[in-house]
């Protein structure tokens, strides 16, 4: 199989996330299923909120880079961004009878990839990395591991 990659560097504002979300479609529609695709939607869809509304929180000017890449096993996603670090912990289930309306995120994305990551480099850029292998696609969901 040939490699495809998408490449997408947008403002960081919530009016791009269609944008990112039809980049998913156009990469992964010809190797997965509807409900897998939607997977990886949601993802994308909570990660980059996650950083428009948490990383760049009071910032203007933010851009968010996002990568991905359909490769002969799995897609690949990468967002870049140079919001306000990230600090990592163990995303855990939500208290359902909490009924809170945000800190699902991470927990979603846990459960719908397979490898989620998270890095700060020395060019103080945020840098998540999803994979969704595209064998556990065609048969079950996720649930990725911190990396």
């Amino acid at each position: 199989m040939e490699r495809h990659i998408v490449i997408v560097q947008c403002p960081a504002a919530l009016a791009y996330l269609p944008l990112l979300r039809q980049s998913v479609i156009t990469l992964c529609e010809p190797v997965m299923g509807d409900a897998e695709m939607y997977q990886v939607q949601l993802a994308v869809s909570e990660l980059a909120t996650n950083v428009v509304v948490h990383a760049y929180r009071g910032m203007v000017n933010g851009t968010i880079t996002f990568e991905a890449t359909l490769e002969e096993d799995r897609v690949v996603l990468d967002l870049f961004d140079t919001g306000a670090a990230f600090t990592a912990a163990e995303p855990h289930a939500p208290d359902v009878d909490a009924l809170l309306e945000g800190g699902y995120g991470l927990f979603i994305i846990q459960q719908t990839m397979d490898v989620m990551a998270h890095s700060r480099g020395a060019d103080e850029r945020n840098h998540w990395h999803l994979e969704k292998r595209l064998a556990v696609a065609a048969h079950e969901g996720g649930n990725a591991q911190w990396m």
